[in-house]
């Protein structure tokens, strides 16, 4: 099972579909642009408790991670499987992906922004980076 904080009910856990692809067939909001392939770094997830039941990072996860400056207990839910109960927060819940059918979560324009882009400057999902409040402008 995948216990979302903030979320009331648990979501069905499986070894061979990613966090990801679970959050977004419940409708949770996550956002991501680059479809799953570890490159935007939108998916970041904190894991609270069961790390021991997911997968290992793979190369591609772990550069993106240090690259975002992410902590130990932080993934990408693109690149994330479990086979056992887990519990995660989600960082980054921005506009839901467009064509998956997930909803944008509530108070969010839909129409993407200049920062929405990959590869465009702006804050990463763990509030550091360019564009990021109290960082300064170049």
């Amino acid at each position: 099972m995948i216990h979302v904080k903030g979320e009331a009910e648990a979501l069905d856990s499986s070894a061979a579909i990613s966090i990801l692809v679970q959050l977004q067939r419940h409708g949770v909001a996550i956002h991501t642009v680059c479809g799953g392939r570890a490159q935007c770094g939108r998916c970041v997830i904190r894991v609270i408790r069961g790390a021991e039941a997911m997968n290992r990072p793979n190369e591609r996860e772990r550069l993106r991670l240090k690259a975002l400056g992410a902590g130990p207990d932080m993934r990408l839910a693109c690149q994330s499987y479990t086979r056992g109960s887990i519990e995660i927060e989600i960082i980054n819940t921005g506009p839901a992906s467009p064509g998956l059918g997930a909803p944008a979560p509530r108070g969010t324009d839909s129409a993407a922004r200049a920062t929405d882009a990959p590869g465009a400057p702006g804050p990463g999902p763990t509030g550091v980076g360019p564009g990021a409040p109290g960082t300064p402008s170049r």
